[in-house]
């Protein structure tokens, strides 16, 4: 079964239509109804839901639930804060006109998922902090972490544990759901505050590059869900309503 991941606000805003792109070139459009769509029973910013299309027709790439990343695999391999990520997703500022133009970002895991944010919902989202320069558009995006060979001169080999001199991953670190956003006063021309008495009572908001990530065992809890089972059904007979033809295609 695959599974098109995302977050729950980006469903919760009606962005429910999924795009694709066949082998020849065309775009594939697959249109859902929001309630097929599962969501996080914790409240968890992610939502799943079941996809069927003709693998032969498509052009695309999925993530297997063994690449997922686990406690397990953060402590066999002491994964922290400065280890390497990637994150895969969409530049809405050139994400292109004919085809679905995926952009990556690099970075690095800049906070363990030890402390919850707060959304603008008001909800505790258990999430890493990756310094990736993020931007918006993010949302949904899968963020990865691996370990890259190291470097190291001859003759002090014997003193490195193999794990270090080869590569580990990628693993899924989780989905992108936002980005930490802080204020700045307005300032005149001359470098002072516009309101002095009161600095941040003229603000402005300013992005801070650090993306917030749900991790993946979050992601893995969802796909347990036994609801699931419920919503792929009823999407398969949405599709079926569709007169057997679920996805449209257009040059």
């Amino acid at each position: 079964m695959l599974y098109v991941v995302t977050n729950w606000h980006v469903i919760e805003n009606g962005n429910t239509t999924i795009r694709m792109k066949t082998r020849d070139g065309r775009n594939s459009i697959l249109a859902t109804d929001e309630r097929a769509w599962t969501f996080h029973a914790n409240g968890d910013d992610l939502a799943v839901i079941a996809v069927f299309f003709d693998p032969r027709d498509h052009s695309f790439f999925y993530i297997s639930q063994s690449m997922f990343l686990t406690n397990e695999i953060v402590s066999e391999f002491n994964i922290g804060p400065g280890d390497d990520t990637f994150v895969v997703g969409r530049f809405i500022n050139h994400e292109g006109r004919q085809k679905n133009l995926p952009t990556v970002r690099f970075g690095c895991i800049a906070q363990m998922a030890n402390e919850p944010v707060r959304q603008a919902s008001g909800f505790e989202q258990e999430s890493f902090l990756v310094e990736a320069r993020s931007i918006g558009g993010y949302s949904g995006s899968p963020v990865f972490t691996y370990i890259p060979p190291a470097t190291v001169r001859d003759g002090v080999q014997d003193w490195v544990p193999e794990k270090i001199l080869s590569f580990h991953g990628p693993w899924l670190l989780g989905v992108e759901w936002g980005q930490i956003n802080d204020y700045t006063p307005v300032l005149h021309s001359t470098g002072r505050d516009v309101n002095p008495g009161e600095p941040l009572s003229t603000k402005v908001l300013v992005n801070t590059g650090m993306m917030a990530v749900v991790p993946a065992w979050k992601l893995l809890e969802l796909l347990s869900d036994r609801r699931l089972d419920g919503n792929a059904r009823r999407m398969v007979e949405y599709l079926n309503s569709l007169a057997a033809k679920p996805l449209a295609t257009s040059n």
